[in-house]
């Protein structure tokens, strides 16, 4: 942890990481240790059904070795995960290759879907989730509702001694997965029944020739890996820019109208644009001087470079219409193994408590020591254990059944209160809507 915490630099003017026009506070990948403050912050990781599994503290800021070292070496590839999901990943992928290559092969990096429409194009191409194969709907948001749960705790765990600050954070954790795991069954059905109708649509919608789908994807992939790669002089890095921003500012003037519902959203996107064309009218002053002043020929390589960029943005919408319907593919039979598995895990269980001689052996084996006192309390345990693990396999073995012979579920999921479905609607939307594109 010390080597951690002290090998990286510390400075406190570093110039901003930016990605698709946006500063990427987390990408920083600097030392910051603030003196009021022991912790400055906690990173964990969360599985695709919303479960926290592991935790680290952050004492010198959000530096890419937490997740490096203590997330990702120790916790997801034992584990044997085949998927990182990173709000930054395409900044720590880089980093991740240049210091443990070895660990980059082991398994697949994905950009988190909601913050990925921030990053650049060829960010989004090359790391999005959408375009990454076995990824299904998986969204790389997941920790977001952690995070809004375990929020409520820092107005009150900034004042704990850590000790006192970890068994509460601990706790909270625990009710959060204990929830989870008692809703558990319901998720998964009613993330099979949204699957089922979204593939529905689809297959009845028109959809482009694959072959012709199959090019502009290469063509999308293939400026992804030489975007970045390619050296630009001072003229093109320019023109690009402008023809960037011109971009962005047209696209919010359309989100103005269609997607912002409230003044207060209309009054942030007005002013996003006053700024965008202050930078506009300042890069068009520096490439006039380029082209010495007189010649306005330059406007016509802006006009170009945008029509490039709204051709490339048309072939990307049209190429993830057809990668949704692949991951939606992908996400029902994932479904279907993730309600077997469910069924073998409670199964497993129940066969192990009901044998009292491997119970206790297991209990052994994990250095609790039974007494005449502790026996009783253990066998009130194991009990209610073997009852709730029935009730649970009863309960799923009904909605699978209903949800795979595509029977009514309405009497079991009225009264459900999961939150999950309002965050898959918004990811469902938010991939199907052209307006939200960045480059």
């Amino acid at each position: 942890m010390e080597t951690l915490n002290y090998s990286v630099r510390q400075t406190k003017n570093s110039e901003p990481v930016s990605c698709g026009g946006n500063v990427l506070k987390a990408a920083q990948n600097v030392s910051r240790k603030k003196a009021s403050l022991d912790e400055t912050g906690l990173e964990y990781a969360v599985c695709r059904h919303g479960f926290a599994q592991r935790g680290v503290n952050m004492f010198r800021g959000e530096i890419f070795g937490y997740a490096h070292y203590y997330l990702q070496k120790f916790l997801m590839v034992p584990k044997n995960v085949e998927f990182i999901w990173y709000d930054v990943i395409c900044k720590y992928w880089t980093w991740l290759s240049s210091r443990d290559p070895f660990m980059a092969n082991d398994m697949k990096p994905a950009l988190s879907i909601l913050h990925g429409k921030m990053h650049q194009m060829s960010c989004q191409i090359g790391f999005g989730g959408r375009w990454t194969e076995g990824a299904a709907l998986t969204s790389g948001e997941e920790t977001e509702q952690v995070n809004s749960y375990l929020s409520r705790l820092s107005n009150t765990t900034k004042y704990m001694l850590p000790q006192h600050r970890e068994d509460t954070i601990t706790e909270f954790a625990m009710d959060w997965n204990k929830r989870k795991v008692e809703k558990l069954a319901t998720s998964l059905v009613k993330r099979f029944k949204k699957v089922e109708s979204e593939l529905k649509k689809m297959e009845s919608c028109e959809r482009e020739d694959s072959k012709l789908i199959d090019e502009w994807k290469f063509e999308l992939i293939l400026y992804s890996q030489t975007e970045k790669a390619t050296e630009k002089n001072e003229k093109e890095k320019l023109i690009d820019d402008i023809a960037k921003i011109r971009f962005e500012v047209n696209m919010r003037k359309a989100s103005i109208s269609k997607l912002a519902e409230t003044s207060k959203q209309r009054s942030n996107l007005r002013r996003k644009n006053i700024k965008d064309k202050d930078k506009i009218e300042k890069l068009e002053t520096d490439l006039k001087a380029l082209f010495l002043g007189n010649d306005a020929s330059w406007k016509e390589y802006i006009e170009k470079r945008e029509n490039e960029i709204t051709l490339r943005t048309e072939k990307k919408q049209k190429v993830e219409q057809e990668m949704m319907f692949m991951r939606s593919k992908e996400e029902k039979k994932l479904l279907v193994e993730e309600m077997k598995r469910f069924l073998d895990h409670y199964r497993n269980k129940l066969i192990l408590l009901k044998n009292e001689t491997s119970f206790y052996k297991v209990v052994k084996d994990k250095g609790f020591k039974i007494s005449i006192f502790t026996e009783k309390e253990l066998e009130c345990l194991r009990k209610k254990t073997i009852f709730f693990c029935t009730q649970k396999i009863g309960e799923a073995v009904e909605l699978f059944r209903r949800v795979i012979n595509g029977e009514s579920l309405d009497e079991y999921l009225e009264d459900d209160e999961e939150t999950f479905d309002g965050a898959q609607n918004i990811l469902i939307e938010s991939d199907q809507s052209s307006e939200d594109d960045e480059i």
